[in-house]
Protein backbone atom coordinates (compact mmCIF):
# COMPACT_ATOMS: atom_id res chain seq x y z
CA UNK A 1 0.00 0.00 0.00
CA UNK A 2 2.75 2.43 0.76
CA UNK A 3 4.56 1.60 -2.14
CA UNK A 4 1.31 2.10 -4.68
CA UNK A 5 0.78 5.84 -2.38
CA UNK A 6 4.28 6.73 -2.92
CA UNK A 7 3.87 5.97 -7.16
CA UNK A 8 0.76 8.33 -7.00
CA UNK A 9 2.05 10.93 -5.11
CA UNK A 10 5.00 11.11 -7.48
CA UNK A 11 2.65 11.41 -10.53
CA UNK A 12 0.71 13.79 -8.48
CA UNK A 13 3.79 15.99 -8.04
CA UNK A 14 4.66 15.97 -11.67
CA UNK A 15 1.68 17.90 -12.85
CA UNK A 16 2.61 20.96 -14.12
CA UNK A 17 -0.94 22.15 -13.05
CA UNK A 18 -0.36 22.04 -9.66
CA UNK A 19 2.17 24.71 -9.58
CA UNK A 20 0.27 27.06 -11.74
CA UNK A 21 -2.06 26.86 -8.98
CA UNK A 22 0.26 27.46 -6.25
CA UNK A 23 1.39 30.41 -8.27
CA UNK A 24 -1.52 32.14 -9.15
CA UNK A 25 -1.98 31.42 -5.02
CA UNK A 26 1.25 33.72 -4.23
CA UNK A 27 0.10 36.07 -6.70
CA UNK A 28 -3.09 36.28 -5.13
CA UNK A 29 -1.45 37.12 -1.74
CA UNK A 30 0.95 39.60 -3.08
CA UNK A 31 -1.97 41.77 -4.61
CA UNK A 32 -3.91 41.75 -1.67
CA UNK A 33 -0.93 43.00 0.24
CA UNK A 34 -0.14 45.54 -2.21
CA UNK A 35 -3.90 46.81 -2.41
CA UNK A 36 -4.04 46.52 1.53
CA UNK A 37 -0.76 49.19 1.66
CA UNK A 38 -2.46 51.14 -1.20
CA UNK A 39 -5.72 51.94 0.65
CA UNK A 40 -4.43 52.11 3.49
CA UNK A 41 -2.24 54.18 2.88
CA UNK A 42 -4.12 56.61 0.13
CA UNK A 43 -6.55 57.31 3.49
CA UNK A 44 -5.69 60.78 4.32
CA UNK A 45 -8.67 63.22 4.25
CA UNK A 46 -12.15 61.86 3.51
CA UNK A 47 -12.86 65.48 1.53
CA UNK A 48 -10.47 66.39 -1.38
CA UNK A 49 -10.33 69.11 -3.47
CA UNK A 50 -12.71 68.00 -6.33
CA UNK A 51 -15.45 67.51 -3.45
CA UNK A 52 -14.75 71.21 -2.75
CA UNK A 53 -15.11 72.14 -6.30
CA UNK A 54 -18.27 70.02 -7.03
CA UNK A 55 -19.92 72.14 -4.32
CA UNK A 56 -19.02 75.52 -5.26
CA UNK A 57 -20.15 74.44 -8.82
CA UNK A 58 -23.58 72.88 -7.57
CA UNK A 59 -23.61 76.08 -4.99
CA UNK A 60 -23.44 78.40 -8.27
CA UNK A 61 -26.36 77.10 -10.46
CA UNK A 62 -28.24 77.41 -6.93
CA UNK A 63 -30.71 80.81 -6.27
CA UNK A 64 -30.41 81.09 -2.27
CA UNK A 65 -32.84 83.89 -2.79
CA UNK A 66 -35.74 81.11 -4.17
CA UNK A 67 -37.23 79.77 -1.48
CA UNK A 68 -37.73 76.35 -3.74
CA UNK A 69 -34.08 75.98 -3.42
CA UNK A 70 -33.28 77.26 -0.18
CA UNK A 71 -33.24 74.13 1.85
CA UNK A 72 -31.32 71.89 -1.02
CA UNK A 73 -28.88 75.65 -0.66
CA UNK A 74 -28.23 75.28 2.70
CA UNK A 75 -27.60 71.65 2.74
CA UNK A 76 -24.70 71.75 0.00
CA UNK A 77 -23.17 74.54 1.25
CA UNK A 78 -23.52 72.52 4.89
CA UNK A 79 -21.47 70.42 3.37
CA UNK A 80 -18.95 72.37 1.77
CA UNK A 81 -18.43 74.75 5.04
CA UNK A 82 -18.13 71.08 6.48
CA UNK A 83 -15.20 70.22 4.11
CA UNK A 84 -13.36 73.44 4.37
CA UNK A 85 -13.29 73.09 7.88
CA UNK A 86 -12.19 69.74 7.71
CA UNK A 87 -9.63 70.41 5.31
CA UNK A 88 -7.63 71.24 8.18
CA UNK A 89 -7.16 67.98 9.97
CA UNK A 90 -6.42 64.47 8.78
CA UNK A 91 -8.87 61.21 8.98
CA UNK A 92 -7.53 59.94 11.71
CA UNK A 93 -7.99 62.96 13.84
CA UNK A 94 -10.72 63.67 16.93
CA UNK A 95 -11.77 66.72 15.39
CA UNK A 96 -12.60 65.22 11.99
CA UNK A 97 -14.91 63.04 13.80
CA UNK A 98 -16.12 65.75 15.98
CA UNK A 99 -16.90 68.43 12.93
CA UNK A 100 -18.89 65.46 10.93
CA UNK A 101 -20.45 64.51 14.04
CA UNK A 102 -21.45 68.31 14.75
CA UNK A 103 -22.24 69.52 11.73
CA UNK A 104 -26.03 69.84 11.94
CA UNK A 105 -25.74 71.64 15.34
CA UNK A 106 -23.36 74.25 14.24
CA UNK A 107 -22.51 74.31 10.83
CA UNK A 108 -26.00 74.06 9.80
CA UNK A 109 -27.77 77.00 11.69
CA UNK A 110 -25.22 79.19 10.63
CA UNK A 111 -25.58 78.61 7.06
CA UNK A 112 -29.29 78.63 7.33
CA UNK A 113 -29.09 81.91 9.17
CA UNK A 114 -27.49 84.05 6.39
CA UNK A 115 -29.43 87.25 5.94
CA UNK A 116 -31.80 87.11 9.19
CA UNK A 117 -30.56 88.60 12.49
CA UNK A 118 -30.49 85.34 13.78
CA UNK A 119 -26.94 85.00 11.84
CA UNK A 120 -24.32 86.82 14.07
CA UNK A 121 -25.06 84.59 16.86
CA UNK A 122 -24.90 81.24 15.14
CA UNK A 123 -21.85 82.67 13.72
CA UNK A 124 -20.35 83.26 16.55
CA UNK A 125 -21.58 79.27 18.23
CA UNK A 126 -19.81 78.46 15.05
CA UNK A 127 -16.66 80.42 15.53
CA UNK A 128 -16.38 79.25 19.24
CA UNK A 129 -16.82 75.52 18.03
CA UNK A 130 -14.28 76.04 15.62
CA UNK A 131 -11.84 77.53 18.26
CA UNK A 132 -12.71 74.85 20.22
CA UNK A 133 -11.02 72.29 17.93
CA UNK A 134 -8.06 74.25 17.41
CA UNK A 135 -7.52 74.57 20.97
CA UNK A 136 -7.64 70.64 21.14
CA UNK A 137 -9.86 70.25 24.20
CA UNK A 138 -11.90 67.16 23.08
CA UNK A 139 -12.82 66.35 26.69
CA UNK A 140 -14.94 69.43 26.93
CA UNK A 141 -16.83 67.85 23.41
CA UNK A 142 -17.24 64.95 25.63
CA UNK A 143 -18.24 66.63 28.62
CA UNK A 144 -21.00 69.17 26.73
CA UNK A 145 -22.56 65.96 25.06
CA UNK A 146 -22.11 63.85 28.34
CA UNK A 147 -24.32 67.17 30.26
CA UNK A 148 -26.95 66.70 27.56
CA UNK A 149 -27.47 63.45 27.58
CA UNK A 150 -28.12 63.80 31.81
CA UNK A 151 -30.80 66.13 30.94
CA UNK A 152 -32.53 64.41 28.80
CA UNK A 153 -32.45 61.08 31.28
CA UNK A 154 -33.63 63.34 33.23
CA UNK A 155 -36.44 64.82 31.54
CA UNK A 156 -37.27 61.15 30.81
CA UNK A 157 -37.36 60.39 34.03
CA UNK A 158 -39.83 63.13 35.53
CA UNK A 159 -42.64 62.56 32.79
CA UNK A 160 -45.93 61.39 34.17
CA UNK A 161 -46.59 59.98 30.99
CA UNK A 162 -44.58 58.22 28.45
CA UNK A 163 -45.61 57.61 24.88
CA UNK A 164 -48.05 55.50 23.55
CA UNK A 165 -46.79 51.92 23.78
CA UNK A 166 -42.88 53.03 24.47
CA UNK A 167 -42.44 52.74 28.25
CA UNK A 168 -40.13 55.05 30.07
CA UNK A 169 -37.59 51.73 30.29
CA UNK A 170 -37.13 51.94 26.15
CA UNK A 171 -37.42 55.47 26.55
CA UNK A 172 -33.89 55.41 28.86
CA UNK A 173 -32.13 52.73 26.99
CA UNK A 174 -30.49 54.67 24.51
CA UNK A 175 -29.49 57.41 26.71
CA UNK A 176 -28.14 55.72 29.45
CA UNK A 177 -25.65 53.47 26.93
CA UNK A 178 -25.06 57.16 25.56
CA UNK A 179 -24.02 58.40 28.91
CA UNK A 180 -21.86 55.23 29.57
CA UNK A 181 -20.20 55.57 26.55
CA UNK A 182 -19.29 58.98 27.27
CA UNK A 183 -18.54 58.31 30.64
CA UNK A 184 -15.94 55.37 29.55
CA UNK A 185 -14.24 58.17 27.03
CA UNK A 186 -13.00 60.23 29.91
CA UNK A 187 -12.63 57.46 32.53
CA UNK A 188 -10.49 55.99 30.05
CA UNK A 189 -8.92 59.36 28.04
CA UNK A 190 -10.09 58.29 25.16
CA UNK A 191 -11.25 61.03 22.50
CA UNK A 192 -13.48 60.63 19.56
CA UNK A 193 -11.72 59.57 16.38
CA UNK A 194 -11.76 56.71 13.87
CA UNK A 195 -8.33 54.47 15.23
CA UNK A 196 -8.97 50.88 16.80
CA UNK A 197 -10.07 51.75 20.12
CA UNK A 198 -12.85 54.11 18.85
CA UNK A 199 -14.04 51.22 16.96
CA UNK A 200 -14.31 49.20 20.15
CA UNK A 201 -16.22 51.43 21.96
CA UNK A 202 -18.13 51.66 18.67
CA UNK A 203 -19.12 48.02 19.19
CA UNK A 204 -19.22 47.95 22.52
CA UNK A 205 -21.78 50.50 22.04
CA UNK A 206 -23.94 48.73 19.08
CA UNK A 207 -23.71 45.29 21.33
CA UNK A 208 -25.07 47.36 24.60
CA UNK A 209 -27.64 48.19 22.35
CA UNK A 210 -28.93 45.36 20.87
CA UNK A 211 -28.65 42.79 24.53
CA UNK A 212 -30.75 45.42 25.61
CA UNK A 213 -33.46 45.78 22.61
CA UNK A 214 -33.92 41.55 22.67
CA UNK A 215 -34.02 42.16 26.36
CA UNK A 216 -37.14 44.37 25.81
CA UNK A 217 -38.42 41.95 23.84
CA UNK A 218 -37.86 38.70 25.86
CA UNK A 219 -40.33 40.16 28.18
CA UNK A 220 -43.36 39.85 26.12
CA UNK A 221 -42.04 37.24 23.31
CA UNK A 222 -39.83 34.56 22.75
CA UNK A 223 -37.34 35.37 20.24
CA UNK A 224 -36.82 33.60 17.14
CA UNK A 225 -33.83 31.63 16.63
CA UNK A 226 -32.25 33.90 14.10
CA UNK A 227 -32.82 36.46 17.59
CA UNK A 228 -31.24 34.27 19.47
CA UNK A 229 -28.11 33.85 17.22
CA UNK A 230 -27.92 37.72 16.38
CA UNK A 231 -28.24 37.90 20.68
CA UNK A 232 -25.47 35.53 21.41
CA UNK A 233 -23.53 37.65 18.77
CA UNK A 234 -24.32 40.69 20.73
CA UNK A 235 -23.08 39.39 23.86
CA UNK A 236 -19.89 37.81 22.56
CA UNK A 237 -18.87 41.21 20.73
CA UNK A 238 -19.37 42.92 24.07
CA UNK A 239 -17.52 41.02 26.38
CA UNK A 240 -14.75 40.85 23.81
CA UNK A 241 -14.75 44.61 23.99
CA UNK A 242 -15.00 45.06 27.82
CA UNK A 243 -11.88 43.01 27.87
CA UNK A 244 -10.27 45.18 25.41
CA UNK A 245 -10.94 48.02 27.47
CA UNK A 246 -10.59 46.50 30.50
CA UNK A 247 -7.05 45.42 29.80
CA UNK A 248 -6.31 48.16 28.07
CA UNK A 249 -4.76 46.23 25.04
CA UNK A 250 -2.05 47.41 22.24
CA UNK A 251 -3.93 49.22 19.34
CA UNK A 252 -2.16 46.55 17.06
CA UNK A 253 -4.79 44.14 19.07
CA UNK A 254 -8.09 44.96 16.91
CA UNK A 255 -11.45 43.00 16.77
CA UNK A 256 -11.75 40.42 14.08
CA UNK A 257 -14.66 39.17 12.86
CA UNK A 258 -13.45 35.10 12.08
CA UNK A 259 -16.89 33.83 10.43
CA UNK A 260 -18.78 35.58 12.77
CA UNK A 261 -16.93 34.70 15.50
CA UNK A 262 -15.40 37.63 16.88
CA UNK A 263 -11.67 37.74 18.52
CA UNK A 264 -8.86 39.88 19.80
CA UNK A 265 -6.16 39.82 18.07
CA UNK A 266 -3.50 41.38 16.47
CA UNK A 267 -3.20 41.87 11.95
CA UNK A 268 -0.84 39.79 11.78
CA UNK A 269 -2.22 36.43 13.58
CA UNK A 270 -5.63 37.88 12.71
CA UNK A 271 -4.27 36.83 8.83
CA UNK A 272 -3.19 33.51 10.06
CA UNK A 273 -6.76 32.80 11.88
CA UNK A 274 -8.54 33.20 9.00
CA UNK A 275 -6.16 31.85 6.41
CA UNK A 276 -8.58 28.88 5.41
CA UNK A 277 -11.40 31.24 5.03
CA UNK A 278 -9.09 33.73 2.92
CA UNK A 279 -7.58 31.35 0.83
CA UNK A 280 -9.78 28.07 0.69
CA UNK A 281 -10.65 28.43 -2.97
CA UNK A 282 -7.17 27.76 -3.67
CA UNK A 283 -6.92 24.71 -1.54
CA UNK A 284 -10.67 23.95 -3.18
CA UNK A 285 -9.14 23.52 -6.88
CA UNK A 286 -6.04 22.42 -6.18
CA UNK A 287 -7.70 19.30 -4.62
CA UNK A 288 -10.36 18.97 -7.03
CA UNK A 289 -7.96 18.81 -10.17
CA UNK A 290 -6.09 16.40 -8.47
CA UNK A 291 -8.93 13.74 -7.57
CA UNK A 292 -10.71 15.11 -10.74
CA UNK A 293 -7.83 13.78 -13.03
CA UNK A 294 -6.05 10.92 -10.84
CA UNK A 295 -8.57 8.38 -12.15
CA UNK A 296 -9.75 9.88 -15.43
CA UNK A 297 -6.35 10.60 -16.73
CA UNK A 298 -5.27 7.33 -16.44
CA UNK A 299 -8.21 5.31 -18.74
CA UNK A 300 -7.75 8.18 -20.91
CA UNK A 301 -3.91 7.93 -21.34
CA UNK A 302 -4.02 4.06 -21.16
CA UNK A 303 -1.60 3.89 -18.43
CA UNK A 304 -4.30 2.40 -16.55
CA UNK A 305 -3.86 -1.48 -17.99
CA UNK A 306 -0.08 -0.92 -16.68
CA UNK A 307 -1.55 0.33 -12.95
CA UNK A 308 -4.02 -3.03 -13.26
CA UNK A 309 -1.49 -5.64 -14.14
CA UNK A 310 0.44 -5.65 -11.19
CA UNK A 311 -0.52 -8.00 -8.43
CA UNK A 312 -3.09 -5.62 -6.24
CA UNK A 313 -6.84 -5.81 -6.09
CA UNK A 314 -8.76 -2.86 -7.46
CA UNK A 315 -9.98 -1.59 -4.46
CA UNK A 316 -6.51 -1.45 -3.02
CA UNK A 317 -5.30 0.75 -5.89
CA UNK A 318 -8.18 2.71 -5.48
CA UNK A 319 -7.89 3.65 -1.82
CA UNK A 320 -4.00 4.08 -2.36
CA UNK A 321 -5.24 6.45 -4.61
CA UNK A 322 -7.28 8.79 -2.72
CA UNK A 323 -4.96 8.58 -0.03
CA UNK A 324 -2.69 10.28 -2.00
CA UNK A 325 -5.56 12.95 -2.55
CA UNK A 326 -5.83 13.54 1.09
CA UNK A 327 -1.54 13.61 1.67
CA UNK A 328 -2.43 16.39 -1.42
CA UNK A 329 -4.76 18.03 0.85
CA UNK A 330 -3.19 18.15 4.00
CA UNK A 331 0.36 19.36 2.42
CA UNK A 332 -1.93 22.29 0.79
CA UNK A 333 -2.91 23.13 4.16
CA UNK A 334 0.41 23.58 5.22
CA UNK A 335 2.10 25.09 2.23
CA UNK A 336 -1.34 27.64 2.64
CA UNK A 337 -0.54 28.59 6.24
CA UNK A 338 3.39 28.83 5.14
CA UNK A 339 2.61 31.44 2.64
CA UNK A 340 0.35 33.60 4.61
CA UNK A 341 3.13 33.54 7.50
CA UNK A 342 5.19 34.69 5.05
CA UNK A 343 2.62 37.21 3.27
CA UNK A 344 1.14 38.43 6.51
CA UNK A 345 4.74 38.98 7.74
CA UNK A 346 5.82 41.31 5.17
CA UNK A 347 2.38 43.07 5.52
CA UNK A 348 2.20 43.78 9.17
CA UNK A 349 5.43 43.09 10.41
CA UNK A 350 7.09 39.63 11.43
CA UNK A 351 7.11 41.25 15.06
CA UNK A 352 3.82 41.53 15.18
CA UNK A 353 2.68 38.20 15.52
CA UNK A 354 2.37 37.53 19.14
CA UNK A 355 1.34 33.53 18.57
CA UNK A 356 -2.25 34.31 20.29
CA UNK A 357 -5.86 35.42 20.16
CA UNK A 358 -8.91 36.09 22.73
CA UNK A 359 -11.43 34.44 21.45
CA UNK A 360 -15.40 34.60 23.29
CA UNK A 361 -16.42 30.36 24.80
CA UNK A 362 -19.91 30.76 24.55
CA UNK A 363 -20.24 27.33 26.35
CA UNK A 364 -18.49 29.56 29.48
CA UNK A 365 -19.87 32.96 28.42
CA UNK A 366 -16.43 34.42 29.11
CA UNK A 367 -12.99 35.92 26.94
CA UNK A 368 -10.39 33.17 26.88
CA UNK A 369 -6.82 32.98 25.39
CA UNK A 370 -6.13 30.77 22.73
CA UNK A 371 -2.69 30.43 21.29
CA UNK A 372 -2.86 30.85 17.19
CA UNK A 373 -1.45 27.21 16.39
CA UNK A 374 -3.70 25.64 18.48
CA UNK A 375 -7.06 27.77 16.44
CA UNK A 376 -5.66 26.74 13.24
CA UNK A 377 -5.65 23.14 14.23
CA UNK A 378 -9.41 23.10 15.30
CA UNK A 379 -10.59 25.58 12.80
CA UNK A 380 -8.65 22.95 10.48
CA UNK A 381 -9.88 19.95 11.22
CA UNK A 382 -13.55 21.64 11.74
CA UNK A 383 -13.83 22.62 7.91
CA UNK A 384 -11.93 19.35 6.73
CA UNK A 385 -15.03 18.00 6.21
CA UNK A 386 -16.01 20.27 3.57
CA UNK A 387 -12.55 19.73 1.61
CA UNK A 388 -12.50 15.87 2.32
CA UNK A 389 -16.34 15.33 0.69
CA UNK A 390 -15.47 18.15 -2.25
CA UNK A 391 -12.94 16.07 -3.08
CA UNK A 392 -14.44 12.75 -2.42
CA UNK A 393 -17.17 14.01 -5.03
CA UNK A 394 -14.39 15.11 -7.60
CA UNK A 395 -12.50 11.71 -6.86
CA UNK A 396 -16.18 9.72 -7.37
CA UNK A 397 -16.94 11.69 -10.94
CA UNK A 398 -13.27 10.95 -12.23
CA UNK A 399 -14.64 7.11 -11.99
CA UNK A 400 -17.61 7.19 -12.23
CA UNK A 401 -17.43 9.18 -16.02
CA UNK A 402 -13.77 8.92 -17.02
CA UNK A 403 -13.86 12.70 -17.83
CA UNK A 404 -11.18 14.84 -16.33
CA UNK A 405 -12.91 18.17 -17.06
CA UNK A 406 -16.61 17.52 -15.74
CA UNK A 407 -15.22 15.52 -12.62
CA UNK A 408 -13.57 19.35 -11.89
CA UNK A 409 -16.35 21.33 -13.22
CA UNK A 410 -18.93 19.79 -11.37
CA UNK A 411 -17.97 19.88 -7.51
CA UNK A 412 -16.86 23.50 -8.60
CA UNK A 413 -20.21 24.20 -9.26
CA UNK A 414 -21.13 21.81 -6.42
CA UNK A 415 -19.52 24.87 -4.30
CA UNK A 416 -21.04 28.12 -5.96
CA UNK A 417 -24.47 26.30 -5.29
CA UNK A 418 -23.74 25.20 -1.86
CA UNK A 419 -24.65 28.67 -0.56
CA UNK A 420 -27.87 28.72 -2.66
CA UNK A 421 -28.94 25.62 -0.89
CA UNK A 422 -28.01 26.99 2.45
CA UNK A 423 -30.10 29.90 2.39
CA UNK A 424 -33.07 27.91 1.56
CA UNK A 425 -32.43 25.65 4.46
CA UNK A 426 -31.82 29.06 6.93
CA UNK A 427 -34.57 30.63 5.82
CA UNK A 428 -37.73 29.06 4.50
CA UNK A 429 -39.80 27.09 6.18
CA UNK A 430 -40.60 24.37 3.42
CA UNK A 431 -37.20 23.98 2.54
CA UNK A 432 -36.14 22.40 5.78
CA UNK A 433 -35.56 19.24 4.04
CA UNK A 434 -32.46 20.28 2.98
CA UNK A 435 -31.09 20.01 6.07
CA UNK A 436 -30.21 16.59 5.11
CA UNK A 437 -28.30 17.61 2.52
CA UNK A 438 -24.44 17.39 3.11
CA UNK A 439 -24.29 21.72 2.18
CA UNK A 440 -25.45 22.70 5.32
CA UNK A 441 -23.89 20.18 7.76
CA UNK A 442 -20.33 20.30 6.23
CA UNK A 443 -18.61 22.87 7.93
CA UNK A 444 -18.11 21.91 11.53
CA UNK A 445 -16.72 25.39 12.41
CA UNK A 446 -20.36 26.54 13.08
CA UNK A 447 -20.26 24.65 16.30
CA UNK A 448 -16.59 26.05 17.56
CA UNK A 449 -16.48 27.30 21.18
CA UNK A 450 -20.59 26.67 21.61
CA UNK A 451 -21.74 29.03 18.92
CA UNK A 452 -25.41 28.14 17.95
CA UNK A 453 -25.43 27.08 14.48
CA UNK A 454 -27.42 29.18 12.00
CA UNK A 455 -29.85 26.52 11.42
CA UNK A 456 -31.88 25.06 14.29
CA UNK A 457 -32.82 21.86 13.70
CA UNK A 458 -29.17 20.62 13.35
CA UNK A 459 -26.85 19.61 15.58
CA UNK A 460 -22.98 18.49 15.76
CA UNK A 461 -23.72 15.05 16.37
CA UNK A 462 -26.27 15.07 12.86
CA UNK A 463 -24.06 17.33 11.15
CA UNK A 464 -21.09 14.82 11.83
CA UNK A 465 -23.32 11.22 10.88
CA UNK A 466 -24.78 13.21 6.99
CA UNK A 467 -20.93 14.00 6.45
CA UNK A 468 -20.06 10.01 7.01
CA UNK A 469 -23.09 9.02 5.24
CA UNK A 470 -22.65 10.95 2.19
CA UNK A 471 -18.78 9.90 2.30
CA UNK A 472 -19.20 6.36 2.69
CA UNK A 473 -22.27 6.75 -0.35
CA UNK A 474 -19.43 8.20 -2.52
CA UNK A 475 -16.68 5.99 -1.81
CA UNK A 476 -18.46 2.59 -2.14
CA UNK A 477 -19.96 3.39 -5.05
CA UNK A 478 -16.06 4.40 -6.71
CA UNK A 479 -15.02 0.83 -5.44
CA UNK A 480 -18.52 -0.54 -6.53
CA UNK A 481 -17.49 1.06 -10.33
CA UNK A 482 -13.80 0.70 -10.77
CA UNK A 483 -14.01 -2.92 -9.71
CA UNK A 484 -16.35 -3.48 -12.64
CA UNK A 485 -15.05 -1.07 -15.09
CA UNK A 486 -13.80 -2.55 -18.45
CA UNK A 487 -10.62 -2.07 -19.66
CA UNK A 488 -9.91 -4.06 -22.49
CA UNK A 489 -10.63 -1.57 -25.23
CA UNK A 490 -8.88 1.33 -23.90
Amino acid sequence: MINLVKNELTKIFHKKTLYIILIVAIGFMILNIVMTKYFESSVSNYYGQEDLSYYNEVLNQLDKNDPYYKETYTSIKTQLETAKLNQKYNYDTWQWKVVNENSDKYIYPMIEAEGTEKYEKAKKDFDTFAQRLENGDWKSFVQAELNDVKNQIEEIEKQEYTAIGISKDIQLIEPNIRKQVLEMRLEKDIPYGNDNKNFIIEQWEQSKRDIANYKETEKTKALTYEEKISKQNAEALLSLCEYHLKNNLDEDISLADYNQRWNLATEADSSLINVFTDFGLFITIAIVVIAGTIISEEFNKGTIKLLLVRPYKRAKILIAKFIACIVVLFLAYIVTVILQLIMGGITNGFGNYIGKAMIYNYKTNAVEEISTIKYLIISGIAILPQYILIMTLAFSFSVIFVNSPLAIALPLLGMMGAEIINELAYHYEKAKFLRFFVTPNWKLDIYLFGKLPEFEPISLTFSITICVIYFVIMIATSIFIFKRKEIKNI
